[in-house]
């Protein structure tokens, strides 16, 4: 609530609302923006340009000071379009939403007896407004007041005197609170009437997120950056500003690219008649429990396929044959002659395979035989997606081909391209891992934000269970607690689509999702920064070698005790400082080349 208004409440007799922006809210920062999500809707294409022109045409032939209704604008719309008018009533019936923070100061205006009305310069009628307040909750009021009944606007003055002169209202004695500059306060004003300028929740918001309000002025993004920039800001007046970081960073960011990424999986579903989906853990976790809430026909599971068991079932040499070897070492130890050694060079690597092929191969297809007994009895169909966060192996992929005899297409946020699989991609396959526009500038950022929050999973047993890491260190741990916040974040920005949208696609684009992650890694708050710095990243499949993913910044006694790690986190580091950025274009190169220098001198 505003507490400290509560004053003027009570100095006055009479007190006025506005509707729009201030005692109800449309989730979008622009309001011709419910016309461009009803285009999208209905697949009218070009019907938002057109709505828009078709109301400044009703105004053109108004008495100058007079305002318009809707019929008197779908009256300059053509036949087709015509249908669209009671479709744009029920979308705005829909999407308003109340204002808490300032239906706490109506009902106290209430509470404090006072003569109340609710006044708005608007298209819409009386009869639908009332009925759109009435089902929010808004009751108890004197009389409404809308200019497309009397004809007469705020924005003019001639309202608020007509209502003056109409009610037998004292200037001095009425208070109207709006978040209109000019025709909320400006003429309220110029009428002798006291005004208190509202400054709405969203446009709290877009001061406070410059960046991400630039999106709106981009033609490509508007539509996708008004919905989600309007999103944020309800959820913020919703939760008074007191959410926890991990909780808003979910929200906020994860929510977005989780929700249009689990949305384009539904439609290639849909688009292929697939009706099994199985989300590969644990970067699909997110996406999965976001595609819970909206997902209604399509089999849907969760489950656990992690590269560890992967290459130990797949038996091939994705990640090189030394990388290959090592993890092989590791899952099969338990079924190797106790004098195995582990093997530390690429020489070895290759002997080690070859030396206990047998073993290997053994082991390997009875454990595949008992997953493939897991993922089957699940299965209804002989076609099936496998859904994954990003891949260049196609790992998970392969494996679930090699269990199933039918169809097995990969859907995947982006891929490395390659002919041999039936795939398809949110954003475009890419000859490059690590392509900024297509994998955001931080894809480890991406796994952290869609992962399951629990340990690294080592192996799954004979009924698909997951065998997890007992010993996690304290970067897991981390890890594992701001994940469970952000997928709670993630969850609540699906519902609140779902609640408010009914159901309606939102039409989250792949691109627009690649910016907006972009915008806040390449422009952290200081609240990111120090909130970011436990997050810790293990990319190898071991789950063995951490390094911080965005912040590094020990204190000047640990650099000088352990010079090289600092070289070395400075350069992976993505939020560097100013002496970190010159270690990474100046220092690492330099060192490297000292590296291989003495290398070959001593070979």
């Amino acid at each position: 609530m505003l507490p400290y208004k509560k004053e003027l409440i009570n100095t006055y007799k009479t007190i006025s609302f506005d509707i729009f922006d201030t005692l109800l809210l449309r989730p979008y920062t622009n309001p011709e923006d419910l016309f461009t999500h009803l285009e999208k809707l209905e697949r009218n294409c070009g019907f938002a340009k057109r709505r828009v022109y078709a109301e400044d045409l009703a105004r053109r032939f108004k008495p100058r000071g007079q305002d318009i209704n809707l019929d008197e604008i779908y009256d300059n719309l053509s036949d087709a379009d015509k249908t669209m008018k009671q479709k744009e009533l029920d979308l705005e019936a829909r999407v308003l939403q109340i204002n808490p923070e300032i239906f706490e100061l109506f009902n106290y205006a209430k509470e404090q007896k006072k003569e109340i009305f609710i006044i708005s310069d608007m298209y819409l009628s009386k009869e639908f407004l009332e009925t759109v307040l009435a089902a929010r909750g808004v009751s108890g009021y004197k009389r409404l007041y809308v200019s497309s009944r009397t004809r007469k606007l705020k924005a003019t003055s001639e309202l608020y005197r007509h209502i003056l002169n109409k009610e037998k209202i004292s200037p001095s004695q009425m208070l109207h609170i709006g978040d209109n500059p000019y025709s909320d306060y400006k003429q309220a004003a110029s009428a002798g009437i006291n005004a208190f300028l509202y400054i709405s929740p969203i446009q709290k918001y877009l001061n406070n997120h410059k960046k991400q309000a630039k999106l709106l002025k981009n033609k490509k993004y508007s539509f996708n950056a008004s919905v989600v920039l309007a999103l944020a800001a309800l959820k913020q007046l919703e939760q008074n500003n007191k959410s926890p970081y991990f909780e808003t960073l979910g929200y906020e960011i994860a929510g977005p690219a989780a929700y249009g990424f689990a949305k384009f999986i539904e439609k290639t579903a849909q688009k292929r008649k697939i009706k099994d989906i199985l989300f590969i853990a644990r970067d699909g976790y997110g996406i999965y429990k976001i595609f819970e809430t909206f997902n209604k026909k399509i089999r849907a599971q969760y489950i656990y396929a992690p590269r560890l068991f992967s290459i130990a079932c797949l038996l091939d040499n994705t990640y090189g044959k030394d990388t290959s070897a090592s993890v092989l070492y590791d899952y099969f130890k338990p079924v190797l002659p106790e004098d195995v050694k582990y093997p530390k060079s690429a020489k070895q690597a290759e002997e080690f395979l070859q030396k206990y092929k047998e073993i290997i191969h053994s082991f390997s297809k009875q454990k595949l035989e008992q997953y493939g007994i897991y993922i089957k009895k699940n299965l209804n169909t002989r076609r099936t997606i496998v859904a994954d966060s990003l891949t260049f192996s196609f790992a998970a992929q392969r494996l679930i081909k090699k269990i199933i005899s039918g169809e097995v297409l990969g859907i995947y946020w982006s891929a490395t391209k390659n002919k041999k699989y039936n795939y398809d991609t949110f954003l475009p396959a890419s000859t490059r891992i690590k392509k900024d526009s297509v994998h955001t500038k931080c894809w480890d950022f991406m796994e952290f934000i869609f992962c399951e929050p629990a340990p690294p999973v080592l192996d799954i047993t004979a009924d698909g269970k997951p065998i997890y890491k007992t010993e996690i260190n304290s970067f897991e741990k981390e890890n594992i607690s701001a994940q469970k916040n952000i997928i709670k974040g993630e969850i609540s920005f699906a519902k609140d689509i779902k609640n408010i949208f009914g159901g309606f696609d939102i039409f989250l684009e792949g691109n627009f999702l690649v910016e907006w992650i972009n915008i806040f890694l390449n422009n952290p708050s200081k609240e990111d920064i120090e909130s970011l710095r436990c997050v810790y990243h293990a990319s190898d499949p071991e789950h063995k070698k951490y390094y911080p993913l965005f912040v590094y910044r020990p204190k000047p006694n640990k650099i000088l005790s352990d010079f090289i790690r600092y070289l070395k986190f400075s350069r992976l580091v993505l939020w560097k400082t100013p002496l970190q950025y010159l270690i990474s274009i100046v220092l690492w190169p330099i060192i490297i080349f000292r590296k291989i220098w003495q290398k070959n001198k001593y070979a």
